[in-house]
């Protein structure tokens, strides 16, 4: 390897001889292609066991000549060659025939050359001709192998364009379809975040309401049964003070009966159950009834048309009863009817005449029956109770004139009517006696014209007695009335403030309930953001 200082690199070497160059050259045609031919062989350069690479003959020929200047023959001429480490190699010229040279002159020599150099010539231009036109045909096989290697490539190439983009086309259709599941997994688990949390939401408020209507209920309750109980105290008090007046009016009955009853006696009536004898079939018993509170049969818009037998409201729900009343004897046979009064529910009838031979055989003890009904004008009157009595307890039960007005105290007995366990109301007996037929007076029983046995007459005295009562009567009834409107108005009071205090507490409680739905809702959605962030992460 040359270089300028003169230090040439060393490429290695090799030793041979002429007829051994002469035997290795290649062929001219190579001369054009540039490298050796196949199976000519090529010198080796190697130093030290490293490959330098290899010497091929591209050409070698010898000239022949005669050395004249100096007179040698040409056997002694000799070919130096200067290898790469300038060690002259002498090669000896094989096959150089001397004999020809004194045979052969120099012109001829010059045309056997040119003649030898123009059909090598000619051989090389064959060769080089048969060369080129071989390429042109590997050039041609080249260029067809090298299209089908280009479209088989193109193809190779689209085969693995349409691959990578199919494979990006699935990859980007996988991508989707996991960006989509995530986002539906999202949304999931936020529809169900949410519902859970709806469905805890609404179980608090339904418990806040049920708490909040079992409240209400409980409050409900004790506030009736505070009213419960204040009214049974009132209920109390007025049993008690009823029963105290029923007490007192049955042992002043009790009284004015036995005082009547000396009376009777002292005016030569007898009302014991033995005292028949005393009266005639043609003496007449006169009864004056009244209905107390009758039940409105009527309806609404009416009321009873009451005629003996007795009373109670039945019609329709537009009137009120028309009630009569009827008197039968024991055997049921009807004695005597009064008249009926419409439309009323305290009717006050005539007094009513019977023949006491018929009513009672003259026997005052002796069992009666007494029926209310409420008239109609088609004859089908309805039964509004009845009750079971005689004269005698009729005469009893009489009520006591008092003042100008005729006043009937609480202590007078009155006959309850009830049919078929539902109360119908009362009647009171306003007046009842015996009045003696005038063909009896040779007899000799006191008899007044125009007075009827059985009426009391009050005195001055008990006139002013029945007054004062009457105004001790009223002013209990109002001391009792004041106190039972103050009952009520502390009761009131109380359930007004329990409901107040019930309301407060329940306004409290919902406040609280709410609060704590919000700061479980806020909470919730933190939770749920957090899962979200998380979830994207």
């Amino acid at each position: 390897d040359w270089e300028q200082d003169g230090k040439h690199q060393f490429m290695g070497k090799f030793k041979t001889t002429v007829n051994e160059l002469l035997k290795h050259k290649a062929p001219k045609r190579h001369k054009f292609l540039g490298k050796p031919k196949k199976g000519i062989p090529a010198f080796r350069l190697e130093v030290d066991g490293v490959d330098y690479g290899r010497i091929a003959v591209q050409d070698a020929y010898v000239t022949k000549f005669v050395n004249k200047s100096k007179g040698l023959p040409p056997s002694e001429v000799s070919i130096i060659a200067n290898t790469d480490g300038g060690e002259d190699v002498e090669v000896g010229l094989d096959d150089f025939d001397e004999e020809d040279e004194s045979q052969i002159t120099e012109e001829e020599a010059r045309k056997l050359a040119e003649a030898k150099e123009a059909e090598e010539e000619a051989e090389l231009l064959a060769a080089a001709e048969a060369a080129a036109a071989k390429k042109r045909a590997e050039g041609e096989e080249m260029e067809k192998l090298r299209k089908i290697a280009e479209e088989e490539e193109a193809v190779r190439l689209k085969a693995e364009k349409e691959e990578a983009e199919r494979r990006a086309e699935e990859e980007a259709r996988l991508l989707a379809e996991k960006e989509a599941a995530r986002k539906e997994a999202e949304e999931e688990e936020a529809a169900r975040l949410r519902a859970k949390q709806e469905e805890v939401t609404r179980k608090l408020v339904e418990e806040e309401a049920a708490r909040l209507k079992a409240e209400e209920e409980v409050a409900r309750l004790k506030a009736e049964e505070e009213a419960a109980r204040i009214r049974a105290e009132q209920e109390e008090v007025a049993r008690k003070r009823a029963k105290e007046e029923e007490e007192a009016a049955r042992k002043k009955a009790k009284k004015d009966a036995e005082a009547s009853t000396l009376e009777y006696k002292s005016r030569g009536l007898d009302l014991s159950d033995s005292a028949k004898s005393d009266y005639s079939n043609n003496d007449q018993f006169m009864l004056t009834l009244r209905g107390i509170k009758l039940k409105n049969v009527d309806g609404l818009f009416g009321k009873n048309d009451p005629k003996y037998q007795l009373l109670k409201d039945v019609d329709n729900f537009f009137g009120k009863s028309d009630p009569f009343y009827r008197v039968y004897n024991s055997t049921g046979d009807l004695v005597a009817e009064s008249k009926v009064i419409m439309d009323t529910l305290n009717p006050n009838w005539e007094c009513v005449a019977m023949p006491l031979g018929k009513l009672c055989d003259c026997n005052l003890g002796k069992e009666i029956r007494i029926s209310v009904h409420d008239w109609e004008e088609d004859g089908t009157h309805k039964p509004m109770g009845e009750f079971h009595t005689s004269v005698k307890e009729l005469i009893k039960s009489k009520e006591p004139k008092r003042g100008f007005f005729g006043f009937v105290g609480p202590e007078a007995p009155t006959y309850s009517l009830e049919l078929d366990g539902i109360d119908y109301g009362s009647i009171g007996v306003k007046d009842a006696a015996i009045k003696k037929n005038e063909e009896d007076a040779s007899r000799g029983l006191p008899v007044e014209e125009g007075v009827e046995v059985g009426l009391e007459s009050k005195t001055p005295e008990g006139d002013d007695i029945d007054t004062a009562r009457k105004a001790a009567d009223e002013a209990a009834a109002k001391l009792a009335a004041e106190e039972a409107a103050a009952k009520k108005k502390a009761a009131e009071e109380k359930a007004r403030i329990a409901a107040e205090e019930a309301a407060a507490k329940k306004a409290a409680e919902a406040e609280a309930a709410r609060k704590a739905a919000e700061e479980a809702a806020a909470k919730k959605a933190a939770e749920e953001a957090a899962a979200r962030k998380a979830a994207e992460e």
